[in-house]
């Protein structure tokens, strides 16, 4: 299990259940029924962090990488909460804002869900803080897929190996159907930089009975097909793509452009030493720097990709 920022408060909890992951090898999950212990800054450290940023947002700070950062953390506010009827009920449930939105809506926004849930089971079961839309690399992907279907994420481990999601997210159990998809999909990134991945990973995040609840797998890999992605060459600037929009948001904060509450109670920020290094454009060394100095990121509040989330419990 990976390392958590110090001083914990355990706000909520996700039950889950991990299948098929392989028990022989280690930093996975035992297979089995779980339950995560989290709370709002991890949730939204996730959501502000996974996946891919605007193309925008990337090269410039302002006010729209502030207003981005916003959007993904206010979706995980509007559409989660926790119990107002019994104070040990520690489950999420949805909203009642969300329960109104449109079959389109709904599925925008529990697709993004999917992701940010995934990325806090990542983080804290397979070391792997860092997640990234695989079309992050556009170009730079080996084969070109017919039918576009293709993991959603990438993600790094702390030990170098490589690691694919598919994550799918429902307002229901997903069907037989929506799950096969999911392994496929997962297996089909057949290698980074000539190696396979350590694990392809079929993600699921759902409700039941209004709770939200969390399912992933590590399928046994299937035939080969043609139009698996062959390979993957890791991009020059891959961190550059992490850290990015964190950094915007936190100096368009430093600017006095972010002035809006409620998010005016929510502190953002990156340790020094990780942005020294961005400043520096030594982007690449990021991963064995955050390595280096994981216990004083963690012993100061720092998640373990050196980004820090903290929400005033007045504000939730």
């Amino acid at each position: 299990m990976a390392n958590i920022p110090n001083q914990r408060r355990f706000e909520f909890e996700i039950p889950f259940v991990s299948e098929d992951f392989p028990q022989h090898r280690l930093g996975v999950p035992a297979n089995g029924n779980g339950t995560l212990q989290s709370n709002w800054n991890d949730l939204l450290w996730a959501a502000l962090t996974v996946g891919r940023p605007s193309r925008n947002s990337l090269f410039h700070a302002g006010e729209h990488s502030y207003f981005e950062a916003l959007f993904r953390m206010s979706m995980v506010r509007m559409m989660l909460r926790t119990s107002d009827t019994h104070a040990s009920d520690r489950k999420l449930y949805f909203t009642e804002a969300f329960r109104t939105l449109d079959p389109s809506e709904k599925g925008a926004i529990n697709y993004f869900l999917g992701m940010t849930i995934c990325k806090l089971f990542a983080d804290r079961y397979l070391a792997t803080p860092w997640l990234l839309h695989l079309d992050v690399f556009g170009d730079q992907l080996a084969a070109v897929l017919s039918e576009q279907r293709r993991p959603d994420l990438v993600a790094q481990r702390w030990d170098g190996e490589w690691i694919a999601f598919e994550c799918k997210g429902r307002s229901a159990f997903p069907n037989r159907r929506t799950r096969d998809s999911a392994k496929l999909q997962a297996q089909r990134l057949v290698s980074i930089q000539g190696r396979a991945p350590v694990l392809s990973v079929a993600a699921g995040t759902f409700f039941r009975q209004e709770s939200l609840r969390f399912n992933w797998r590590d399928p046994k890999p299937a035939p080969e097909r043609s139009n698996s992605i062959k390979d993957l060459r890791e991009p020059r600037d891959l961190w550059r793509y992490y850290y990015a929009p964190t950094l915007n948001y936190v100096r368009a904060l430093s600017d006095g452009i972010g002035t809006l509450a409620p998010y005016r109670e929510v502190e953002v920020a990156i340790h020094p030493v990780i942005e020294q290094l961005i400043d520096d454009g030594l982007y690449e060394r990021a991963p064995q720097l955050c390595l280096d100095h994981q216990f004083r990121f963690l012993n100061a509040g720092y998640y373990p990709d050196g980004i820090r989330v903290s929400i005033e419990k007045s504000a939730l």
